[in-house]
């Protein structure tokens, strides 16, 4: 509750501008999207929530300018109007109106941004830190089958509470996320924020 409270500040506090995002973010280290942009291929970015993985997407959107975050409403307008606003200039894609919207920036090679570990009744089963889960389906598919490259991300908070913003080598498959995933919260499971039962029956 701690690191949700932290984030949630921080969000609400940098409200999508760059120039402030620059005070709370130490590091930013693209190179593994920048290969992918380089080669031709769409990106998808995958996180957990971690840290704080809002800003992940806020760095990438600042350095790519066709990157989408997948997003939910909460319903209330005052409340997804200020939310947007903290996402910047990003393109906002509701996840409930489908995923049309980001199959077409994949395929046009551009970069979708997703926190992807939340808890969910359908997917692709992978072993999660000791135990089994489920991650989207439709987005590995849909990565799949217009050949961009599955993309982790990871924004950690260090001791001085900067965060530092890293994007690895592509992932394999679901699992190979999911692995990757269990490392970085098994080292510092305290910025790891779920607030649901993760565990598949």
């Amino acid at each position: 509750m701690a690191n949700f409270a932290r984030y949630l500040g921080e969000f609400l506090a940098v409200e999508g501008d760059p120039a402030r995002l620059g005070k709370i973010v130490a590091s930013v280290q693209l190179d593994s999207i920048r290969a992918a942009v380089a080669a031709g291929r769409g990106v998808l970015a995958v996180t957990p929530h971690f840290g704080n993985w809002e800003f992940g997407a806020l760095a990438i959107g600042a350095a790519f300018p066709r990157t989408a975050v997948l997003i939910r409403t909460t319903g209330d307008e005052n409340v997804d109007a200020r939310i947007r606003k903290c996402r910047g200039a990003n393109i906002l894609l509701d996840v409930d109106q489908g995923l049309r919207g980001a199959w077409r920036i994949l395929e046009e090679g551009g970069i979708v941004c997703a926190a992807i570990d939340e808890p969910r009744s359908e997917g692709i089963a992978v072993d999660f830190l000791g135990g089994r889960t489920l991650f989207p389906a439709p987005l590995f598919r849909m990565a799949e089958r217009v050949n961009a490259a599955v993309i982790p991300v990871r924004c950690a908070r260090d001791a001085a509470r900067h965060v530092s913003i890293e994007t690895f080598a592509p992932a394999n498959d679901a699992q190979d996320v999911a692995r990757i995933f269990s490392e970085w919260i098994s080292r510092d499971p305290a910025q790891w924020v779920m607030l649901g039962r993760i565990s598949s029956p």
